[in-house]
């Protein structure tokens, strides 16, 4: 892997943009639902009040497509000092951080819609029997696939190197 690619992916892996997309289709859906069986079973608030009503759903929808942007923008994965630090959060932040040095296996899979979209899921399996780490939706997959590959085995290499001695 070349040293620019590797400078690129050291700063963040984000979820792809896609996974955002289908959650604010959904929310449009259930709105546009809520909005259809309002107006069926109280048509007469509805008639008064489609205005004052329209205007609320409108400010909804814009709650929450901006919240899911939000939560979308500030969660992401990085790789610092042989770990992976998973952080999440707009004004509470939370870090989960993962060594990289335990790595026993990495593995990756890709739905249909990942195929065409170009992102899927990695598992991280750990040696000690620990939980694998599911990382979901991962943007560029196959780039993503080859950097952490590459640092899991820079990881290992130095704690050999530590355990054996050396600096």
């Amino acid at each position: 892997m070349e040293a620019i690619d590797k400078a690129l992916w050291r700063y963040r892996l984000r979820k792809t943009p896609f996974r955002i997309f289908w959650r604010l289709l959904i929310y449009q859906f259930l709105l546009g639902l809520a909005w259809f069986l309002f107006a069926l079973i109280f048509p007469d608030i509805f008639l008064e009040n489609k205005i004052v009503i329209f205007i609320w759903v409108t400010l909804g929808e814009m709650t929450v497509s901006t919240v899911l942007f939000f939560q979308w923008f500030y969660e992401y994965y990085r790789i610092a000092d042989m770990e992976l630090v998973h952080r999440r959060g707009v004004f509470l932040t939370h870090e989960e951080t993962h060594s990289l040095q335990e790595v026993a296996k990495l593995q990756t899979n890709q739905s249909i819609f990942g195929r065409i979209f170009d992102y899927g899921n990695v598992i991280i399996f750990y040696r000690f029997n620990k939980t694998p780490l599911r990382i979901d939706s991962i943007s560029d997959i196959q780039v993503a696939f080859e950097f952490l590959n590459a640092e899991i085995k820079d990881a290992s290499e130095e704690n050999v190197r530590r355990l054996a001695g050396g600096q």
